[in-house]
């Protein structure tokens, strides 16, 4: 079964500007000065700390929040992404990553083609692709 994961490096930098595109939506405030490191918080949750070079001017932004921000930033880029897939994010000290993993919507296209083979109406890939997604 054919399936695509697709992961896309922001340096820090990127993912600083990807945020202040969404900053006021999500209702934070972020330092104008340049950002030295992001990784997880240390506290178990999903979200991520940006560090900042001002004392007490790092940031926690949620999981969804930072992928909802590199989708933006990649929009206002017209870097083109998979309108479905599975989302997530991985940071290390100096990029961040968001992969998109599309094998549920594959496979989901490849059951719909095995159900009309079985009988059903024929139809093309690609609309079997539509109905899965």
């Amino acid at each position: 079964m054919p399936s695509e994961l697709r992961i896309i490096r922001f340096h820090l930098n990127e993912a600083t500007a990807a945020v202040r595109l969404l900053a006021p939506r999500l209702k934070l405030e972020v330092p104008e000065t340049e950002v030295l490191g992001a990784h997880a918080t240390p506290d178990g949750t999903a979200n991520v700390l940006l560090r900042y070079g001002e004392e007490g001017a790092d940031i926690v932004i949620g999981n969804n929040q930072l992928a909802a921000s590199l989708i933006a930033y990649c929009n206002s880029i017209k870097l083109p992404l998979p309108q479905e897939g599975r989302k997530s994010i991985q940071v290390s000290k100096e990029h961040v990553d968001l992969r998109i993993n599309t094998l549920d919507i594959y496979g989901q296209a490849v059951a719909a083609l095995a159900s009309a083979a079985d009988g059903a109406a024929p139809q093309s890939a690609a609309a079997a692709i539509n109905q899965a997604g």
